[in-house]
């Protein structure tokens, strides 16, 4: 089969590679999508892959094969996977807290991904893709089980004020599942005039760029407070800071957004008790995000710009190296 393998910093290359068995408890996939995300990017960008690797972990695909004993499945049913397989045995998960497993294995981090024509997995990592929901939409479950995650920790209530820092994929994912958690006034911060555009199409209330707006004199204008919830996405130091200056006393910043160091006040902290709480991965919310799909609760298709065949992998990674104003990026094996 055919597979985009990392060979060094800044440099994919689609080989021959074998096709890969399923073992005990595993099925064969046959990749129908693979979403490039901002982890594989500063793999790429930074060297930090493995040589011989195939990244990707955002993926739809078709049963082609199944181990003997699998049940419940049959070649040919579409599926969404989740990349994360937790050991189940350390105290995080033993707790519910899957996300955190220090021993989980990830799908392009370990195993071989999705930047493949086909991939195994194990049954478990497995979730039927609904009828109405498209493949392409399939492949951007895991940016929204991140979005979502963020909203439910959040603890948000009916009627709160928000602000998204940053309308990325899981910014514009953590966007629409505020609105449809009920908040009242959504504001999001975003330089691109692309980015911006779609924000507004999915929910945002106030769309400001921050290179010529005053974002917090505008959240405080209309909130005359601050917001109650800032979902960082942005994964920048002037996100976060934009961040801490909008949010209301008492309120809460939600970091989404891995990338720079952050530069903040303990002591504005303190002052205003403003609470900041991390967000890694999900768990329970995946599935919860492909019912909402079905539901059609949330809309995924507008966070895709395109989808590329896999010949074309090193020239897709260096545009979204370049060009900010692109959301989702597919790859089609």
């Amino acid at each position: 089969m055919r597979a985009a393998v990392f060979k060094e910093r800044g440099l994919i290359q689609v080989e021959e590679v074998p096709r890969p068995r399923p073992g005990p408890g595993q099925a064969l996939l046959r990749v129908r999508f693979c979403g490039i995300c901002g982890s594989d990017l500063r793999a790429y960008e930074a060297g930090r892959a493995q040589a011989g690797a195939v990244m990707g972990h955002e993926m739809s695909g078709v049963i082609a094969e199944l181990a003997p004993g699998v049940e419940g499945w049959k070649v040919g049913d579409r599926v969404t996977p989740s990349p994360f397989k937790p050991c189940q045995t350390c105290a995080s998960c033993l707790s519910g807290m899957q996300n955190l497993c220090r021993n989980t294995s990830v799908l392009g981090e370990g195993p071989p991904g999705g930047f493949a024509e086909y991939v195994v997995v194990d049954s478990a990592q497995m979730f039927p893709t609904p009828e109405g929901v498209t493949d392409e939409e399939g492949a951007t479950a895991e940016p929204l089980g991140v979005g979502l995650r963020g909203v439910r920790l959040s603890g948000m209530r009916v009627g709160d004020s928000v602000l998204v820092t940053g309308a990325g994929p899981i910014g514009l994912m953590a966007l629409q599942c505020a609105k449809a958690g009920g908040a009242s006034q959504a504001f999001v911060a975003e330089p691109s005039p692309v980015r911006a555009a779609i924000a507004e199409k999915l929910g945002g209330d106030v769309v400001l760029d921050p290179r010529s707006a005053d974002v917090r004199r505008e959240v405080r204008k209309a909130t005359r407070v601050g917001a109650n919830v800032v979902f960082e996405c942005s994964g920048t130091a002037a996100g976060a800071r934009t961040a801490i200056s909008c949010v209301r006393a008492g309120g809460l910043v939600m970091i989404l957004g891995i990338g720079e160091s952050l530069d903040f006040s303990f002591g504005e902290l303190a002052r205003r008790e403003i609470g900041v709480k991390g967000v890694m991965g999900y768990w329970e919310e995946f599935p919860m995000g492909i019912e909402l799909m079905r539901q059609k609760r949330v809309r995924n298709l507008e966070l895709i710009s395109e989808a590329v065949p896999l010949d074309e992998v090193q020239n897709a990674f260096q545009q979204l190296l370049r060009e900010r104003s692109k959301l989702k990026v597919l790859v089609a094996p």
